[in-house]
């Protein structure tokens, strides 16, 4: 049973691994959401001029341009206001998440973990209004 909102989020997916940017895509979309991938935060910023997301989930470490200063870059903006899910390996993943100020974590080894921070966004809707 495919668990979805009454309306489609839509969700850039900010990861530098292909592999895991797919895995991360495939997690949103078994939720119902409509997806856009971007490989570092400069393309990830570059996708906003076209794609206005409700979540982002972002990876930390990046090259080009890394998680967390995608994140204040991406909240200097007028309309910066997406719930972002950081996803990553670190250990003190809530710690990192926070310090970003991100809404949600989900740690990458974890399967169905990044689902499950969807489905409590869904769940409290702390999505942008």
């Amino acid at each position: 049973m495919v668990q979805t909102c009454q309306q489609r989020w839509k969700v850039l997916v900010v990861d530098d691994h292909p592999m895991m940017r797919s895995a991360l895509a495939s997690e949103c979309q078994a939720v119902d959401c409509i997806i856009q991938t971007a490989g570092n935060g400069l393309e990830a910023l570059q996708a906003l001029d076209s794609f206005e997301p409700d979540v982002i989930v972002l990876d930390l470490h990046m090259p080009v341009m890394a998680g967390g200063e995608f994140a204040r870059r991406y909240r200097a903006r007028p309309n910066g206001r997406a719930a972002i899910i950081l996803v990553s390996a670190e250990p003190e993943l809530e710690r990192l998440a926070r310090s970003i100020g991100a809404v949600g974590w989900a740690p990458k080894q974890e399967a169905g973990s990044l689902r499950r921070a969807l489905l409590s966004l869904l769940a409290t809707a702390k999505v942008k209004a």
